[in-house]
């Protein structure tokens, strides 16, 4: 049973994250509200809340797990999906928000 539970966290940050990647094409993360995340991701705020406390911490957590090397989604994407992730991150990055991929250039 704690497996497919643990399937279903992950598949949960995985639909949050890639509705932030989405959310983040048209605005900036500071502009991003949870009920707006939650809407483009169809999930519930309560469960957003049971992982998160902001937008901004799933950020964080992609930021964590890019540098680990542990984002399993990558994984399963079609090749170039680290590019789109990079463009999407890099006004961020240009701007000190994150310092995911900081000095990286050839986005």
């Amino acid at each position: 049973m704690a497996n497919s539970t643990d399937q279903r966290v992950m598949l949960t940050k995985k639909i949050l994250k890639d509705a932030l990647l989405s959310l983040m094409e048209e605005k900036s993360i500071n502009k991003i509200t949870p009920t707006e995340l939650c809407r483009r991701a169809n999930i519930n705020r309560n469960t957003f809340y049971s992982h998160y406390r902001a937008p901004e911490d799933i950020l964080h957590e992609m930021e964590d797990e890019i540098l680990k090397g542990s984002m399993p989604y990558v994984i399963y994407r079609p090749t170039g999906y680290f590019y789109d992730i990079a463009k999407v991150f890099k006004p961020y990055i240009e701007k000190g928000e994150m310092q995911l991929l900081k000095g990286y250039h050839d986005i």
